[in-house]
């Protein structure tokens, strides 16, 4: 369910009089669990926020820390913010049409929508082909962000990524 969902159920609730005490024990009662709902919901998409190491699948070896943030179009994007190599720091996408541009600073996830606690809907940039392609993006039980990224939308052909939450110190 989305927040306005949520806060339209809301309103419903606190809008509606109710004449016996029974009727204000559930009023309440519902407008409790609707924050709850809600208070969940804002809590997952703002784990999946901020920086997020990607990880070598073979290595363990860390190769960028990405962004992600909500965008003022209300859908969630990504960012490279920093190639972690030294020979990679001045890295350029190699094919495509955004051929030639400095891999840092760009928006390789664009337009995901949060759902059932999942970002889904968007796309995935692989700057060393050039391409786009679907992806999900969701949070494991070990607090890691998973990403599927395939190139069916249903992400039947594709692979899954696991990355760690970068630890910023002050």
């Amino acid at each position: 369910m989305n927040t306005e969902g949520i806060f339209f159920i809301f309103d419903l609730c606190i809008l509606r009089k109710s004449s016996t005490f029974t009727d204000d024990m559930k009023t309440r009662f519902m407008a409790i669990v609707c924050m709850t709902i809600m208070a969940v919901c804002t809590q997952a998409q703002e784990a999946l926020l901020g920086d997020w190491c990607t990880v070598d699948d073979q290595t363990g070896e860390r190769l960028s820390v990405m962004n992600f943030f909500k965008g003022t179009d209300g859908k969630y994007h990504g960012k490279v913010v920093e190639l972690c190599k030294p020979e990679d720091k001045n890295k350029k996408i190699r094919h495509g049409e955004h051929k030639g541009e400095p891999v840092v600073g760009f928006v390789v996830f664009s337009g995901f929508e949060f759902k059932d606690g999942k970002l889904v809907g968007g796309k995935a940039f692989n700057p060393d082909d050039g391409n786009w392609y679907h992806a999900k993006i969701w949070l494991s039980d070990d607090g890691c962000l998973m990403l599927r990224g395939g190139l069916d939308k249903r992400l039947i052909l594709g692979r899954t990524q696991k990355w760690i939450k970068k630890q910023h110190t002050t």
